[in-house]
């Protein structure tokens, strides 16, 4: 598929800090594969195997990197709350950081979901870090409410994250959490899928998928000691329905997403809020139709600086496991095309968003394709008006990992870094570094 418009975007920084925490040491494991655009070998690199114990399991959610190179990451289950999911797995779910040594990465656990009114299994989207250092995000379930989901009870919370104001010298130095908002009853939203994001005046954006019904974008404005909910938007069915992707700003203030099923035709939505005194209006920018276009958006959207639009879908496309797309703007008027279809079974695409480098090409995972059907790490170069496609690592299912959910992040020099959901030392999943000198 040709495209007739280069695309250039530096890649996004998120600040952080670590806070004080234990210590412990990792397993590695490396193997070597071809590099598609370079003549240097990449290697890939296993950076944490997750145990199950107070490192949690399960991780669905991809990364935050700071400046120095620190990782920060959730996963679905695992740790010390009194929880047990349908896909086997115990407790709550969990909040860490990972820092590179000279010749090691380091764990530092920094967070223990109870499954109360804390919350409980943090599922999609990087944790999103305010100017201090502290970090925001949500939980799929907990908090109260009559809602279930996967086993968990509760309709979902949003929360904050500090660091201990003094240095702690015990075994175990948790951060502090704060629940912004615990759903109550399912009627404003529940089931908060990615984490919230910042708009103007330091209120916080998110999704609320609100399954069986429709789903939100809901704000929530700090007041005092407290926040304020409000739902900005709620989808209709024609519109959308059930929003699961990150949420991203333009410079005017427009909000962009995708929805997972609803539209013209069912299988999904690309969308734009537009403010305005009397509220948000919902622009569509695209109904997905299946098999020519794609269908089921569990990620959002990205952006490159001509404006224009990127986003993956999981299902659907000319080969049923998916399409990468692109939306093109002129004006109010946008373009839609498929830029690639994955190769696989149905629901094996690309569940996280795409990442895209100083050159424009992007990144991404895939949950269920490649050689061995347990996924893939992939590059879509774009150079001459083409887009090539490669594979820069199909997991085995072994102690690679196995079924990215994840979006990936860039260090400072171009490595990757993402998250299975399974797979590993201990089949709970894995962190992963890939070098590739792209940056």
């Amino acid at each position: 598929m040709t495209n007739t418009q280069g695309h250039k975007i530096s890649a996004c920084r998120k600040i952080l800090r670590l806070g004080t925490a234990s210590l412990v040491v990792t397993v590695i494991v490396s193997w070597v594969i071809s590099a598609p655009r370079s003549a240097a070998a990449q290697t890939f690199t296993v950076i944490h195997n997750f145990s199950g114990g107070s490192d949690g399991s399960l991780p669905s959610a991809g990364l935050a990197i700071d400046g120095a190179g620190r990782l920060y990451g959730t996963t679905f289950s695992g740790g010390s709350g009194a929880c047990f999911n349908e896909y086997g797995s115990e407790g709550c779910g969990t909040v860490f950081g990972l820092v590179r040594k000279p010749s090691s990465w380091v764990f530092y656990p920094l967070y223990n979901f109870k499954g109360g009114n804390d919350g409980a299994a943090p599922q999609l989207g990087s944790l999103t870090i305010a100017p201090d250092g502290s970090l925001y995000g949500a939980t799929v379930s907990g908090g109260g409410g009559p809602c279930a989901i996967y086993g968990y009870n509760g309709c979902g919370t949003v929360f904050h994250l500090r660091p201990q104001p003094s240095v702690c010298e015990a075994a175990l130095c948790p951060w502090d959490e704060t629940v912004l908002y615990r759903f109550p009853s399912g009627s404003d939203g529940s089931f908060p899928d990615g984490s919230p994001i910042f708009g103007s005046g330091g209120n916080l954006y998110g999704v609320a998928d609100g399954y069986p019904v429709t789903g939100n974008i809901f704000e929530l404005s700090p007041s005092g000691s407290s926040w304020i909910y409000t739902v900005a938007y709620a989808f209709s069915g024609p519109d959308g329905q059930i929003p699961v992707g990150e949420l991203i700003f333009d410079a005017s203030g427009n909000l962009y997403g995708t929805t997972w099923i609803g539209g013209l035709y069912g299988n999904g939505t690309a969308w734009r809020l537009t403010p305005s005194t009397h509220g948000w209006t919902n622009i569509l920018l695209h109904s997905f139709q299946g098999a020519p276009d794609g269908s089921l958006l569990y990620a959002g959207l990205v952006f490159d600086n001509l404006g224009d639009l990127f986003g993956v879908t999981t299902n659907g496309g000319a080969n049923g496991a998916g399409t990468i797309f692109e939306l093109t703007t002129s004006g109010d008027n946008w373009t839609f095309n498929v830029l690639y279809n994955f190769v696989g079974n149905s629901n094996c695409g690309s569940y996280g968003n795409l990442l895209m480098d100083t050159s424009g090409n992007l990144y991404g995972t895939t949950l269920c394709t490649g050689a061995w059907g347990k996924g893939s790490v992939f590059e879509l170069a774009y150079s001459g008006r083409e887009w090539t496609y490669t594979s820069l690592h199909d997991f085995s299912g072994g102690s690679d990992g196995a079924n990215p959910y994840c979006s990936l992040v860039f260090d400072a020099n171009g490595n990757l870094y993402g998250t299975t959901f399974y797979g590993g030392a201990n089949n709970k999943g894995v962190v992963f570094e890939i070098t590739t000198g792209s940056l």
